[in-house]
């Protein structure tokens, strides 16, 4: 990892209010998706994760518009977990 310091004006835009997903794995390879909107935080999005994953794996995303061509995709940027299929 490569920490630095940098100029808290450099990013445009700001998000208040993402939108996450979680997928759950089970060990059969079985998967649950869930979408988590008007979330406070990221906390409290990984205090639901433990409150829900009995047992499983979790990937834990926040979804974001990715302009390719010209065109509004959803894309997911992961913060935990394996990478969601």
């Amino acid at each position: 990892m490569i920490a630095s310091n940098v100029d808290p004006r450099y990013a445009d835009e700001q998000d208040l209010s993402p939108t996450y997903r979680v997928d759950f794995w089970s060990a059969d390879g079985a998967s649950e998706e869930w979408r988590l909107v008007d979330v406070k935080d990221v906390h409290e999005v990984f205090e639901w994760v433990s409150s829900n994953s009995r047992g499983r794996e979790a990937s834990v995303c926040v979804e974001y518009s990715n302009l390719i061509g010209g065109q509004g995709n959803t894309a997911l940027l992961r913060l935990s977990g394996p990478a969601p299929a």
